[in-house]
Parts: C-alpha cells; sequence; structure tokens
C-alpha cells in the first residue's frame, strides 16, 4: 500500500503524481472519483498554454506506446461513446481514434486515444494502459455540437486529469488505476482525505477491520461511485425526505472529489432552504439566509462576513445507511460557509453548495473534507470514517472484515 500526501489547487482540485510515458518527472493530474478516463496534455495539444495545453509537465510518448489508427469509429478497440476516427493532428498525418470526454462543469478535451505506460510513484511496477493525450482542450459547452475551445479545462500548471471511477462513467472505459493496482497484486482500494493541509491518499490500504468505519454498497456499480443517502438535516433536525426523494431513480448520488460543492437535487434543495429559514426564527442575523430570497442568498451570491458572522450558521448533516450501522457526516458552519474571494482587507463568502441541480445530487469536496472515503471497488463498497484515519496505520493487512452488529457512527 502506498500513502500521498495530495496537492490541493484553489479548494476545486485534488491532484497526486504518476508517470506516463517517456516523460522524465512525475506529472501532476487532478484525481477524479466522477469520472473515468485518464487525460494528459502532451507534444500533440494544439495551441499551447493559452489554447488550454498544460504549462506544466508535458507528456512523451514512449518508444513502445501507439496510438490507435483506424478507418472508422468500429477499428476503435476498448473506447466506446463518444469516439470519432478523425484527421487534422497538427504533429500526425492519418486517421486515429478520438475520444470527447465531457465533465460537469462544461469543460472538456478531445484526446486522441494512446496505449502506453503508466506509474505512480512508489508503486513498484507500471502497466501499459489506454489513455488520452489531448489535443484539443475544452473550455465551455462541451457537450454541445460546437464546444468553445481553450483554457479552463486544466487546474494550474498541472498535466490532465485522472478518472478513477467505474468504465460506465469514462469513454476510452480502460480502467487505468484498476490495472496498475492488479499488475502490482494490490487490491482495488484507494482512499481521499481532500484536505486543504495534509490532504491525503492511499493505494491499495485496506480500511475494513478499522471498527471506526462504515461501509455501505455502492448503488450502481460498474457505472459510477455512488452510495444512496438515508437522510440530510440542519441543526439535528431532519429534513424529512424519503429515500426516494433523497435518491431519485436512475440519478444515484455520486461521492465526487472532482465536483467542489455538494450538489442537491430540488426536492432536497427546497427542504433544505424551507429548514433555513425556519432557523431565522431563532436566529434572525444569518447573512444570505433571512431576509432574502433564495435568489440573493449566500447560495448564490457573495456576502462579506466577519470571522464571528461565518460561525454562525446551523450544521447540516448527511446520513448514510450501510447493511448495519449508519454514518453521519455534520458540515459544521466553517465546512459549508467557505471563502470565495478576498477584495483588500475584505473576505466575501459563499456556501459550499449548488441547489436545484435538477435530480442529480453529488456529494463534492465540501462534503468529502469532513470525512475520509475508502473507494473499495473490489467489494463493490464505499466506507466513511473520521479523519483521524487519514494515516496509513489506520489500514489492516490480511483483513477479514467480522460481522458487525447494528450500530451508529458519527463525523464532523
Amino acid at each position: 500500500s502506498v500513502p500521498y500526501n495530495m496537492a490541493p489547487f484553489q479548494s476545486i482540485a485534488w491532484g497526486i503524481p504518476i508517470n506516463v510515458g517517456s516523460t522524465s518527472t512525475p506529472v501532476y493530474v487532478d484525481l477524479d472519483t466522477g469520472s473515468a478516463d485518464l487525460l494528459v496534455s502532451g507534444t500533440i495539444c494544439q495551441g499551447g498554454t493559452a489554447g488550454g495545453c498544460t504549462s506544466g509537465v508535458p507528456y512523451v510518448m514512449s518508444s513502445g506506446g501507439s496510438y490507435f489508427a483506424c478507418a472508422s469509429s468500429a477499428d476503435c478497440p476498448g473506447v466506446q461513446g463518444p469516439v470519432t476516427c478523425d484527421t487534422g493532428f497538427a504533429t500526425m498525418s492519418g486517421q486515429y481514434c478520438v475520444a470527447k470526454d465531457c465533465y460537469g462543469d462544461g469543460t472538456g478535451a478531445f484526446s486522441v486515444v494512446v496505449t502506453d505506460s503508466l506509474g505512480i510513484p512508489g508503486v513498484p511496477s507500471t502497466t501499459s494502459v489506454e489513455y488520452g493525450s489531448i489535443y484539443n482542450p475544452i473550455k465551455s459547452n462541451c457537450i454541445s455540437a460546437n464546444p468553445t475551445f481553450g483554457a479552463g479545462f486544466l487546474a494550474a500548471n498541472w498535466t490532465g486529469l485522472f478518472g478513477v471511477s467505474f468504465p460506465g462513467a469514462g469513454v476510452i472505459q480502460s480502467n487505468p488505476l484498476d490495472h496498475l493496482l492488479a499488475a502490482n497484486g494490490l487490491p482495488d482500494m484507494f482512499s481521499l482525505c481532500v484536505l486543504q493541509s495534509a490532504a491525503f491518499m492511499s493505494i491499495g490500504a485496506d480500511y475494513r477491520c478499522n471498527s471506526q468505519f462504515v461501509f455501505v454498497p455502492i448503488s450502481s456499480p460498474s457505472s459510477v461511485l455512488s452510495i444512496s443517502l438515508g437522510d440530510v438535516g440542519v441543526n439535528g433536525n431532519s429534513l424529512g425526505l424519503s429515500s426516494s426523494q433523497l435518491n431519485q431513480v436512475n440519478y444515484p448520488t455520486i461521492v465526487d472529489s472532482g465536483t467542489s460543492l455538494v450538489v442537491l437535487n430540488n426536492a432536497t434543495s427546497t427542504a433544505l432552504w424551507g429548514s433555513l429559514q425556519g432557523v431565522c426564527t431563532t436566529n434572525p442575523s444569518l447573512v444570505g439566509i433571512c431576509n432574502v430570497t433564495y435568489a440573493n442568498s449566500i447560495f448564490m451570491k457573495t456576502f462579506s462576513l466577519s470571522g464571528q458572522e461565518a460561525l454562525k450558521y446551523p450544521p447540516i448533516y448527511f446520513t448514510i445507511p450501510g447493511s448495519s450501522s449508519d454514518y453521519t457526516v455534520t458540515l459544521q458552519s466553517s465546512d459549508w460557509i467557505l471563502p470565495f474571494q478576498q477584495i483588500g482587507n475584505t473576505l466575501f463568502y459563499r456556501a459550499g453548495f449548488q441547489l436545484y441541480a435538477g435530480k442529480q445530487t453529488i456529494l463534492g469536496d465540501t462534503f468529502m473534507g469532513a470525512v475520509h472515503v475508502v473507494f473499495d471497488k473490489a467489494n463493490n463498497q464505499i466506507g466513511f470514517g473520521p479523519l483521524s484515519t487519514c494515516t496509513l496505520s489506520a489500514a489492516s493487512s490480511n483483513c477479514n472484515p467480522p460481522t458487525s452488529s447494528s450500530s451508529s457512527n458519527t463525523g464532523s
């Protein structure tokens, strides 16, 4: 098993170093549990940094790497979804398999599919796997027929994005991290603590025998890393929503490190806003909540707050039901009322939530920053534990989990 201190970028992305192709040094990539493809910006990326290509270390194909030549999309092995057989690359001639990956914020990329080496520092062996070499980053409107190209897809000077979900969440569908773990005889498990300081990732570490964790089934195995919510509440009081309201049909609740906010479906949003309005009867001084419409609230706009004002907001909890025990994650005011920008000496805040997202709920970094999340793909489950377990020593070797008795755990 391998520990990592991840690198945060402005609270919106967390990166790890990887080795790809013949690139001489490790490159940083945004680790994304909401997607499944590895995309890297390298020598064929068009437009330079102004066009959205990396300003960091570029990917260089190794002598053993290869592109997929094609006459049609049917010639592209292992690639499904938005894939074409295309031409017009600045540094190559001929037709090659191209994948179009789009993400929830409207960004994405066109990538030429390659087969090349992948490794992670500290993991002994590399493996050969399919991933995308970006040639045209998409700045916005990715899912439209005419996307806007340019800078905006890659964070900081990172080289790419590393999707680690199930194949159904990707286009190339090669499961690169899964292949690397298998090549090294490691279990298909990894964990994340997406913290502003000392962010942590474990690879192949097994936390199932740690009694501080509760493991729950993945609700859509082979599709996305998702769970079913059991309850959401404010100030210790349940919103009173049913499971079908919290978890809409065909829209599983995704645990996603690639989404910075907690995104709530319409039913949960309406109940949450109503509950917060109720808090105003006893705490009428909540800036951006009391005496404002939702459109003018702290969920939609920024507000200057004193340190004391920022701590007055009520806690919001999420309960996740397991087969024999539940886990509750509580977001204190400092977890969800977040600094957004500073102008002069004035600090402006905004809520770390996106409300009214249709049928979809996503537990993004606002949620994940309060809990240690273990993605146990080998056993189709996700574990939740306290931040005190964000160490490799909290895991066990040769773990055979005991049968759990009914209990309830909390994290905050």
